[in-house]
C-alpha cells in the first residue's frame, strides 16, 4: 500500500491544528487565509491580543520536471500579529508594548520553534518543515506594518492521473 498524497487543505488544516496550543497558551487568534488581501483584512482587525494568520502561496515541482513526478514542494507563511489594527510599523513593538508583554520578536521566535516541531507521517512528505526566513509585513504599496511574514517549505507528495 503506498501512502497518500497530502492536499493544501490537509497541510494547512495540521498547521493550524500544530499551532493552536501556543496561540491558547497566547491567548491569541489563529486564522487560515484564502489570499493575500484576506491577511490584510484580518490584520485590519484590532482584538488586541496576538495573532497568527497562516497562508499557503503555492506549490512548485520538486522533481526537476521528470515523470512521473508526484512530488511538489508547498510553500505556506505565518504571519504573526500583536493586532492593534493596522499602524505603521515602529520600535515600540520590536521592544514590547508592557513590561510583562513579550515582544513581538519574542513571539515570532516562539512561533518559528513551534512550526518547525509539526511532523508529518513519513513516506508522504518531508517530515517537517524547512524555515525560509523571515520578513516585515507590508502593505500592497510597501508600508511596513505591526507584523512579520515567517515561511516555510515542506515537501511531499500530490495525487497523480491514473
Amino acid at each position: 500500500m503506498s501512502n497518500p498524497a497530502i492536499t493544501p487543505n490537509e497541510l494547512l488544516t495540521a498547521v493550524r491544528d500544530g499551532l493552536a496550543p501556543l496561540a491558547e497558551h497566547w491567548e491569541g487568534a489563529i486564522s487560515l487565509a484564502t489570499n493575500p488581501f484576506e491577511v490584510i483584512e484580518m490584520l485590519a482587525q484590532s482584538p488586541g491580543t496576538p495573532r497568527i494568520v497562516i497562508l499557503w502561496e503555492g506549490e512548485a515541482d520538486a522533481t526537476g520536471g521528470q515523470r512521473p513526478g508526484g512530488i511538489v514542494t508547498h510553500t505556506v507563511a505565518l504571519i504573526i500579529s500583536m493586532n492593534r489594527g493596522l499602524p505603521i510599523w515602529s520600535g515600540q513593538v520590536v521592544s514590547g508594548a508592557a513590561a510583562d508583554t513579550p515582544s513581538i520578536l519574542e513571539r515570532l521566535a516562539e512561533l518559528r520553534t513551534a512550526m518547525l516541531g509539526i511532523a508529518f507521517p513519513s513516506g508522504s512528505t518531508s517530515q517537517r518543515f524547512f524555515y525560509l526566513g523571515a520578513d516585515s509585513e507590508t502593505t500592497p504599496e510597501g508600508l511596513p506594518l505591526d507584523a512579520y511574514r515567517l515561511r516555510f517549505s515542506l515537501k511531499a507528495k500530490i495525487n497523480l492521473p491514473a
